[in-house]
């Protein structure tokens, strides 16, 4: 083949729409075709009619004017090379099902009430769930990125909330009066210490361990008519401790005791599926020890 099918990889989803109806292995050819071939070493200039630039295709590489950057090809690339090795993971995956037990295989059609050849089949459209906004970074960073397509100018209030989202608040008073302020009584001092990387923290292991990605909340019940009727209302969403309050501030500035410590234990909980799978979950039990302004049982 002289010349590429598709130009950029940015139309690679609306060519496998085309080639859906193929079976996976014909399809993962296909795909690895695509990506192998190269434009013609001669020059292809064509007239964008849409923006009225001009486009060269020479060399193995594509030149736009005004809209692809470096950082285009890049990303280009990087949309090619995430689809070629999900493609390829689909291909594991039916081979998978072919080793399955002819009644293991039986037992999840079954389930899911479709064919294990059409469990397998590659959808271009969970390249990017996120439409334009996705990217194609999969390391323990990439909820740390702004979205793909957010312009230039608004990247520079991305970044300074992002810098506040990670730095950590301190006590008043201090030389860095934006970020003073913290306690007295508070959970962490900055937001990363609950959301690790901008994405989920991870509950306490131990009774020893943190639980900086723990929130605790406290209610009582609602003892009076009032309360009741603003709850039938919908005009608080729970009777606040009249100590505590409605959330547990484990942490303290110098001086000042924390509301509690926030131990937990977990007990094995076996879950078996239809088909006679086990599988055994966690299931958690928290108690708050140590408490600093009083009992929380109130009578």
């Amino acid at each position: 083949m002289q010349n590429c099918l598709i130009k950029t990889s940015r139309q690679l989803p609306q060519a496998l729409k085309v080639w859906r109806t193929v079976t996976l292995g014909g399809l993962v050819a296909a795909m690895s075709l695509l990506i192998a071939c190269q434009p013609n070493v001669e020059n292809d200039t064509k007239s964008d009619t849409g923006n009225g630039n001009a486009k060269t295709v020479g060399q193995g590489n594509a030149h736009d004017s005004d809209d692809d950057s470096d950082d285009d090809s890049d990303h280009d690339n990087q949309v090619a090379k995430h689809i070629a090795s999900t493609m390829a993971n689909a291909a594991n995956a039916a081979n998978a099902s072919a080793a399955l037990s002819a009644s293991r295989l039986q037992t999840i059609e079954n389930l899911a009430g479709v064919p294990m050849a059409k469990l397998a089949t590659f959808d271009p459209q969970e390249i990017k769930q996120g439409g334009d906004t996705g990217i194609t970074i999969t390391s323990s960073e990439s909820y740390s990125k702004p979205s793909f397509n957010i312009t230039a100018s608004r990247k520079g209030n991305f970044f300074i909330g992002n810098a506040f989202f990670k730095q950590p608040w301190v006590v008043a008073p201090a030389s860095t009066d934006s970020r003073d302020g913290l306690g007295a009584l508070f959970n962490v001092a900055a937001c990363q210490s609950c959301h690790i990387k901008d994405g989920r923290g991870h509950a306490p292991m131990t009774s020893d361990d943190s639980a900086d990605s723990l929130l605790i909340r406290l209610a009582m019940p609602a003892t009076t008519a009032k309360q009741q009727q603003q709850l039938a209302n919908s005009d608080i969403e729970k009777v606040a401790h009249p100590v505590y309050g409605g959330q547990l501030q484990d942490r303290g500035i110098q001086g000042v005791p924390a509301e509690a410590n926030i131990a937990v234990s977990w007990a094995d909980a076996p879950v078996t599926f239809q088909d006679g799978y086990v599988m055994t979950l966690r299931r958690p039990t928290f108690q708050l020890k140590n408490p600093g302004y009083g009992e929380f049982d109130v009578t």
